[in-house]
C-alpha cells in the first residue's frame, strides 16, 4: 500500500466521492474537502502529496487555494480540474504560478493516473530534498560552505532566504571569506538551479573591453569587432550572472549595469537597439560601497565559509 496522499477538492460530493474512491483504488490515501477553506485545513493535518481540485468553487476557488499552497505548502503538487470557460486561466497557471497539471472535464482517467504518479514523485522528492537541507544546516553545512558557528549559520539563514527568488544580492566580505561559495548557494539552492551560472572576475577585466564583455558588441563596433557578439549578461540567459569584485568596475559602467538590472535589458556596445534579458544578479566586493536601490538583500561574510 502507497503511503502517497492525495487530497480531494471539489464542492460537487458525487464528483469528489466517486474521484476518492478511483484515487484509492490505485493505492494512495485520500480525503476529500468540498471547498478550498476546507481544503487548506485538510493540508495541515493531511500533509498530503498531491492536490487535486476543482476550479470553480465557493468561498475559495482552486486558483486561490493553489496561490495559497504555493505560498504557504510550496512541496505539495496541484492538479487542476477545469470546465471549457476556465481553460486559458488554467493554462496561465500551469506556466506562470506553480500548477503540476490541468485537466479539462470530463478526466481522462489513463492520463490522470500517470500525471498523478509524476507529481506524487515530484512532491516526494521536494520533500526528501527540504529536509537534506535542514540536516545539512543542523550539522553545520550549506551548498559549498562548512561551518557550524553562530556566524554561519546566520549565513545558511539569510542564502535560503534570498535563494528561492529572482532578487539582486550583494555579498559583502574580506577576500578570502568565501563570497563566491555564498553566490553559488544562492544560485543552486534557488529556481535557476539548471541554468548557467557565470562568475566574472571584474578586477581581471580589461576597462577598454568591460562593457562589450558583459553587453555584447555589433559588428563594426570596434577595432577587431569581424562580427557581432552575445554578452555575458545574454549568454546567461535564465541563469545568473556573479560579478566578483563589482567595485572594481568604473563608475559609468556601475551606472549601465544598475540602468540594465533595473529595466532588465542591455544595448550591446554599438548598437541602437535594447535587447530584453532574463538573468539574475549576483555581486559580491570586499570594499565599503554604497547600496543601490537594486541590491534586494545583503549576506555579510563573516568567517570563512569553510570554517570547520
Amino acid at each position: 500500500m502507497s503511503d502517497q496522499r492525495v487530497l480531494i477538492v471539489d464542492d460537487e460530493e458525487p464528483a469528489r466521492q466517486g474521484l476518492s474512491e478511483v484515487v484509492a483504488s490505485w493505492g494512495y490515501l485520500t480525503e476529500t474537502a468540498g471547498d478550498g477553506r476546507e481544503a487548506i485545513e485538510r493540508v495541515e493535518s493531511f500533509a498530503p502529496h498531491v492536490v487535486i481540485t476543482d476550479v470553480v468553487m465557493p468561498k475559495l476557488d482552486g486558483f486561490k487555494l493553489l496561490a495559497h499552497l504555493r505560498t504557504e505548502q510550496p512541496e505539495v503538487s496541484v492538479v487542476l480540474l477545469t470546465g471549457q470557460g476556465s481553460v486559458d486561466a488554467a493554462i496561465r497557471s500551469v506556466k506562470d504560478e506553480g500548477a503540476f497539471y490541468y485537466f479539462e472535464k470530463p478526466i481522462d482517467m489513463r492520463r490522470l493516473q500517470l500525471v498523478l504518479r509524476k507529481a506524487a514523485e515530484y512532491s516526494s522528492a521536494r520533500r526528501e530534498n527540504e529536509l537534506l537541507r535542514r540536516q545539512l544546516r543542523q550539522y553545520g553545512a550549506f551548498g559549498d560552505m562548512v561551518g557550524a558557528s553562530d556566524a554561519m549559520r546566520e549565513v545558511y539563514t539569510v542564502v535560503e532566504q534570498v535563494a528561492p527568488s529572482a532578487v539582486s544580492v550583494l555579498v559583502t566580505g574580506e577576500s578570502g571569506t568565501g563570497k563566491e561559495m555564498v553566490a553559488r548557494s544562492i544560485h543552486f539552492s534557488g529556481p535557476f538551479r539548471d541554468k548557467p551560472f557565470i562568475p566574472v572576475d571584474c578586477g581581471s577585466l580589461v576597462p577598454t573591453l568591460i562593457e562589450s564583455e558583459l553587453f555584447g558588441y555589433v559588428k563594426g563596433a570596434f577595432t577587431g569587432a569581424v562580427q557581432s557578439r552575445d554578452g555575458l549578461l545574454a549568454i546567461a540567459e535564465g541563469g545568473t550572472v556573479f560579478l566578483d569584485e563589482v567595485g572594481e568596475l568604473p563608475v559609468d559602467l556601475q551606472a549601465k549595469l544598475l540602468r540594465a538590472i533595473q529595466e532588465r535589458e542591455i544595448r550591446p556596445v554599438g548598437s541602437t537597439k535594447r535587447i530584453a534579458i532574463n538573468v539574475r544578479i549576483l555581486a559580491a566586493t570586499n570594499r565599503e560601497i554604497g547600496i543601490n536601490c537594486w541590491l534586494a538583500a545583503k549576506v555579510e561574510g563573516r568567517g570563512r565559509c569553510n570554517e570547520g
